[in-house]
């Protein structure tokens, strides 16, 4: 994961994965963690990378419906109350200004996920990333 996105890779992370991995297989977990002859390297045996990738999907999931939120909730906070109004406020009054807004969206996101999200063409509009 802190390497997925990078153009230069982290190197830190994987020497901590592999000094917590070559420790695991010093507990008889033969199933959890296998060395690979060919990289030289720990990794997760099939069951534990599993259970792994199980866990980081749920993650990513959270984690897009989370930032989706903040993201739409900022962009109608922006709309409704204006650029100025909204960086005038203190991180409570822009926390307490935007939270029915996210209200709104998580309960769009519990209840239909993101069907009815889409982009609408020629609408006009400001910002950008």
């Amino acid at each position: 994961m802190a390497n997925a996105f990078k153009d230069e890779q982290l190197t830190v992370s994987d020497d901590v994965e592999q000094a917590f991995l070559s420790r695991s297989a010093s507990f008889k977990s033969d199933d959890l963690v296998v060395y690979d002859v060919k990289l030289k390297q720990w990794r997760p045996g099939r069951e534990f990378g599993e259970e792994l990738n199980k866990i980081v999907d749920e993650y990513n999931i959270d984690a897009m419906y989370d930032e989706l939120s903040h993201g739409l909730s900022h962009r109608d906070m922006l709309a409704e109350l204006g650029e100025e109004r909204v960086r005038a406020m203190t991180d409570e009054e822009f926390a307490q200004a935007e939270q029915p807004y996210l209200e709104k969206y998580d309960e769009e996101f519990d209840e239909r996920g993101v069907e009815r999200i889409g982009i609408i063409e020629d609408l006009p509009v400001g910002g950008s990333r």
